[in-house]
């Protein structure tokens, strides 16, 4: 019986092939090869988009009885849950606009509805929602929580996180996850570098809603979706192949005005290192096709922005440029209070404790477990 093996590598290489419309052959005789393929499917998010992919060039009958199954399988799971948070979003939706709160969705939930044939293809674990500023979020919150969203004990602070995350525990397929953020990203340098009020005078409504919900314009969200990804580079999720994949689709759906546009925007922002990093990345994955004239600003423009794709490969340099970035000492020190001294009630619910007189022991051992993962991963 021969044995097929491949590589994490070469199973990426298959996805990448799938999703750019080609049929490469995957051997079907390995069990451990399908549970592998399809765990990495998952991990990267494409796992309904490679059961329509296949769908589309093949009968899924003939190819490969045990992988078309849990792809099915999958993709039925899929739309279930895609229908499950549609109808979750609705609520949420129509509860903050009753409460004459401003607000945008972000990244996966309005991509699923503008870029793709069917929204259960662009999976995502939570819905992003973008309020105008830290009060309004907090009213947003209250509102939430009389709806049963629970906020887990977090590291908060004004300068460490620019969002909070809740949750409502459910009974269905999975917990409602949502992320509100008052600014972009937590990085200091992407948080201001797109304002709410920019945002929402360029957005787009997403069709289909009832009231009526409104996402980022094209440009921006191509804009967003490559600084965003950069941001997670240290965690080791900037190549996610769904979040490329959502810059193929955006890059290849511009006409000319809008890569003017956006080329525009990136050299505003000083942004287009970034830009150019995600559109390359994409292109070497999916075969984007990009006007050479863009790419070409984009580099030229890059070479003096001042964040650089290479300032994310690492946390303590992620954390280094971060710092640097921040307009003075004040909010710097600030920063650094808010890592060192978290609240009482996060760590003694991180270390499982309840007395507060262990407080100054759990500090000492985060402090010396956060300096050893810094400096273990300093390249």
């Amino acid at each position: 019986i021969t044995v097929f093996k491949m590589s994490e590598n070469e199973i990426i290489a298959w996805l990448q092939k799938v999703l750019a419309g080609e049929t490469p052959a995957l051997p079907a005789s390995n069990d451990q090869l399908i549970t592998d393929t399809l765990q990495l499917a998952d991990w990267h998010g494409v796992t309904a988009l490679i059961h329509y992919k296949l769908s589309e060039k093949l009968n899924l009958k003939e190819y490969h009885a045990g992988l078309n199954k849990q792809l099915s399988d999958k993709n039925l799971q899929s739309i279930a849950i895609s229908l499950l948070w549609k109808q979750e979003i609705c609520k949420i939706n129509q509860f903050l606009i009753d409460a004459k709160i401003n607000l945008l969705f972000i990244k996966g939930f309005p991509l699923a509805y503008t870029l793709y044939p069917a929204p259960h293809l662009r999976i995502f674990s939570d819905v992003d929602i973008l309020l105008p500023d830290f009060e309004t979020t907090q009213k947003a919150w209250h509102i939430l929580e009389d709806m049963g969203y629970i906020r887990p004990k977090t590291i908060g602070g004004k300068y460490i996180s620019h969002q909070f995350s809740c949750y409502r525990p459910d009974t269905s397929l999975l917990p409602r996850a949502l992320d509100l953020h008052w600014r972009i990203n937590n990085h200091y340098y992407f948080a201001n570098a797109l304002t709410f009020d920019e945002l929402e005078s360029s957005s787009v409504p997403l069709t289909g809603f009832e009231p009526e919900m409104r996402t980022l314009s094209p440009e921006y969200a191509l804009l967003f979706s490559c600084m965003h990804r950069i941001a997670h580079t240290p965690f080791g999720e900037s190549n996610r192949l769904i979040w490329l994949y959502d810059i193929h689709l955006l890059a290849g759906s511009f006409n000319q005005e809008q890569w003017s546009c956006f080329t525009g925007l990136a050299t505003e922002k000083k942004l287009s290192n970034v830009c150019l990093d995600g559109l390359l990345k994409s292109r070497d994955g999916f075969k984007t096709r990009l006007p050479e004239n863009i790419l070409e600003i984009l580099r030229r423009q890059g070479k003096n922005d001042p964040v650089q794709v290479d300032d994310f490969t690492s946390a303590w340099k992620y954390h280094m440029k971060n710092y640097q970035t921040m307009p003075g000492w004040k909010e710097r020190f600030c920063l650094l209070r808010e890592y060192l001294l978290p609240p009482s009630e996060y760590m003694l619910a991180k270390y499982n404790r309840r007395n507060k007189l262990w407080l100054p022991v759990l500090h000492v051992m985060r402090l010396s477990g956060g300096l050893t993962k810094i400096f273990k991963n300093r390249s």
